[in-house]
Formats: structure tokens, C-alpha cells, sequence
């Protein structure tokens, strides 16, 4: 009996993104893959070709992609429009 792993393709990894700092935590959402670099402290997207921009500078995520700065106590949804999330009055 053939397994049923014999008539799935076989997948060839490839590189997408290099020169990460300290890339971590990475996400697939909305068609591209997001990716925090903790040392430069971007969150990146980039698609399936390779196309990649910056974000958001900053340092967080969240089960959606966020934003945190500490120092303007507000979250950030990375929805597109970049649209508040929540503050905090410190």
C-alpha cells in the first residue's frame, strides 16, 4: 500500500529575507510572511517573492500584528491603516 506521503509534491525551502539582526517570532498573515528583527527592531513583511518592507519600528506582537511603544504608551494594530489599538494614560 503507498503511504500517503508519496503523492503529496515535495516542497524545496527557500530564502525569502537575509540580514536579519535577530530575527524572531514570525507570522503568515494576509498573503506575506511578518517577521520581528528584535536587533534593528522592525517588524517586517515580505511575500512570497521576496518583496519585503519595514512596518513598524518598534519591538512587539500580539496574536494579530501589533505595535507597542513604551514610550507613547499606545498599541498599534498593523491592519494596513496602521489604526490604534489602545492607549494608556501613564
Amino acid at each position: 500500500m503507498p503511504s500517503k506521503q508519496s503523492s503529496r509534491p515535495k516542497l524545496q525551502p527557500r530564502t525569502l529575507l537575509t540580514g536579519l539582526a535577530f530575527g524572531e517570532s514570525p507570522r503568515w498573515r494576509h498573503d506575506r510572511l511578518w517577521i520581528s528583527d528584535w536587533g534593528a527592531r522592525e517588524i517586517i513583511a515580505v511575500d512570497p517573492a521576496g518583496k519585503s518592507e519595514v512596518r513598524r519600528r518598534g519591538k512587539s506582537w500580539a496574536s494579530t500584528p501589533m505595535h507597542v511603544s513604551v514610550h507613547q504608551c499606545k498599541v498599534t494594530q498593523l491592519d494596513g491603516a496602521c489604526s490604534p489599538h489602545t492607549t494608556s494614560a501613564g
